[in-house]
Formats: structure tokens, sequence, C-alpha cells
């Protein structure tokens, strides 16, 4: 650690990751509608990943990698948000308050 200080931040992120399940969020947007993405990104949840599901060729794009994205819509005009633990995904959330309540239930 004296020689390199600068990996103690590298090992801590291992560790993080060894313990810990990744965490996928997946949000369905539907128009310009953020306020899922403003309740996601204010929880500190380590290894996660926040996927935006916009209809289109970035949706298009990821969905060839990820095939589960490919069917992440927004259910009947409402965004909606996916999330999952070690790719084992929750109902979807279509509204804010439960994709609070979710993320929330993940916090250790």
């Amino acid at each position: 650690m004296k020689k390199s200080p600068i990996a103690m931040p590298a090992l801590l992120d291992v560790s993080l990751y060894i313990l810990g399940k990744p965490i996928q969020i997946f949000i369905a947007s539907a128009g310009d509608d953020r306020d899922m993405e403003s309740v996601a990104s204010s929880f500190l949840l380590p290894n996660h990943l926040l996927f935006h599901a916009d209809p289109g060729p970035s949706q298009e794009y990821i969905g060839k990698r990820l095939s589960f994205i490919k069917s992440a819509k927004p259910i009947e005009g409402v965004t909606s948000a996916y999330v999952c633990e070690d790719f084992v995904c929750q109902l979807p959330a279509r509204s804010p308050e439960a994709l609070r309540s979710q993320l929330e239930d993940l916090v250790v």
C-alpha cells in the first residue's frame, strides 16, 4: 500500500463485487418522463448498472448483447423500471414510489 496507495479504491471495488450480487436497473421510458431515472440515481448501490431502454436504435443495439432489454417496454404507456439482481428481475415498477421501495430493499 505504501508503494501504490491509489490501488486501495480498486481493492475496495473488487471486494464489493465479490461480496455482492450485480444489480441491473432497466428504465423503459415513455416520452420525456425522467422521474424514474432520478430515483434510480439517488441510491448508492455498489455493482449496479443503469440502462435506459428507450425505444429506438440504442435499445436495438443493447438488445443484441442483452436479449432481455428487447422486451423492456413501458407498460400501458407508463414509464416502467425493471430491477434485477444477478439477472433475476422483480415485477416492473410503474411509479417512482414503487421503484424507490424496490431499491430500498437492496440497500445493505
